[in-house]
């Protein structure tokens, strides 16, 4: 039985020229064996691995720690042409017997990772006619409120709207009871569709809180359609009917509302969300500048085209290998919903999160992302050991960071 693990030697897993990647190879064997070993290499965006190192090695009983430097590989001329994020692992061979460590997910050179725009020659005309066409529709603002729901201070309300198409958005709203306006928050769902909670948390922390769900689907029901939502590989040729232009549209609709409520202050409004929620809190923001802070957690919709290399938008490839629709099509409409697109409007405070393991919101697409925001408050968290999940404490730092952003 042989064990092997290889671990970074920063505990950051980021690493810069000037202190190229190094990691410690760990093998632990029950009994002395002859063998090799080997170490794979390739960037997340590549499809197969690379073998950079083979070495005999003879294993007694016990761990063998080596160190594992690697400086040729980051020696190009160009360094800006490796910076990226990469995966490694060691493999052991003993015989007939393979062993394989986890694979690590690292950085080079993470502050020099960006990605180009993507704009379409109509992009601003794009968004300026559907905010347009927004405008042109009644939102007819209903609010019914449920006393049974309501917890220790926190009103609780059901808001119907209308949003593009006339499409009637549920959500829940609820708020603390105060002598004095609150700042507010929207929170956009991740994908699917799964239930709405009432968001408590963030009105016990003192905000009126609207929290959407984006396809129209009622928020006090659980019974919400089975299966997957196909809505990510419908209409990537018509960029006009994707459905992420209703989302911006309904979510931006959702900021109109707390502009028509007294205890609103609506100088202090910020959004939120998690996966595609944070990348249509990006969006959002993008086309909404009444928008004063900005959460975006593991955020999808940050540049299509490295993001489709790193694993993500499953539905569209699907659609693409169907012959739904070709990938320069399908990547055009998605330009109009990519995030880096929008990074010049990004002035405010902006809270980013990557998880390294992720290959839904690849931490690639994320620091590109954040290297070119412009904010002078903006800060990205990230974790080395997680993929495209969600920690118990996932949204502990994010409220905090809204409630020191955003309350007076």
């Amino acid at each position: 039985m042989v064990a092997v693990k290889i671990e970074a030697q920063l505990p950051t897993n980021l690493f810069q020229k000037s202190h190229p990647p190094m990691f410690v190879l760990n093998i632990e064997s029950k009994r002395t064996v002859k063998g090799k070993y080997y170490v794979a290499l390739k960037k997340i965006t590549e499809k197969k691995f690379k073998f950079i190192r083979e070495e005999k090695l003879i294993l007694k009983r016990g761990i063998k720690s080596s160190k594992l430097e690697l400086p040729e590989i980051w020696q190009a001329p160009i360094i800006s042409e490796q910076a990226g994020f990469y995966e490694i692992f060691a493999r052991v061979v003993t015989g007939e017997y393979e062993y394989f460590s986890d694979t690590l997910t690292f950085a080079f050179q993470s502050d020099s990772i960006l990605f180009s725009t993507t704009n379409p020659i109509d992009f601003e005309s794009f968004w300026l006619n559907t905010l347009s066409d927004l405008d042109s529709i009644n939102p007819y603002f209903e609010l019914t409120e449920h006393t049974d729901k309501q917890q220790d201070s926190i009103k609780v309300f059901k808001l119907i709207f209308r949003s593009l198409d006339t499409m009637c958005i549920k959500a829940w709203y609820c708020f603390p009871i105060s002598d004095k306006p609150l700042p507010a928050i929207l929170i956009i769902p991740s994908y699917g569709n799964t239930p709405i909670q009432i968001p408590y948390t963030l009105a016990q922390l003192g905000f009126a809180v609207v929290a959407i769900q984006i396809h129209g689907l009622d928020v006090e029901v659980d019974n919400y359609p089975e299966g997957d939502d196909p809505s990510a590989g419908q209409n990537l040729d018509n960029p006009s009917e994707y459905y992420l232009r209703k989302a911006v549209a309904s979510a931006k609709r959702a900021i109109d509302f707390f502009y028509t409520r007294n205890e609103v202050d609506t100088a202090s409004i910020g959004v939120a969300g998690t996966s595609q929620g944070g990348g249509l809190a990006l969006l959002l923001t993008g086309v909404d500048n009444r928008i004063k802070a900005t959460v975006a957690t593991i955020p999808t919709l940050c540049s299509f085209t490295e993001g489709i290399e790193s694993g993500c938008c499953s539905r569209v490839l699907r659609s693409i290998s169907n012959g739904l629709v070709n990938k320069t099509t399908a990547l055009r409409t998605l330009s109009y919903f990519d995030a880096n697109n929008f990074t010049t409007r990004f002035t405010k405070p902006v809270l980013l999160s990557a998880h390294f393991k992720d290959r839904i919101s690849a931490p690639n697409t994320v620091f590109a992302l954040y290297n070119r925001i412009p904010s002078r408050t903006k800060q990205l968290i990230f974790h080395t050991n997680l993929g495209h999940e969600f920690p118990v404490n996932h949204w502990e730092i994010p409220y905090e960071w809204l409630r020191a952003v955003l309350v007076k």
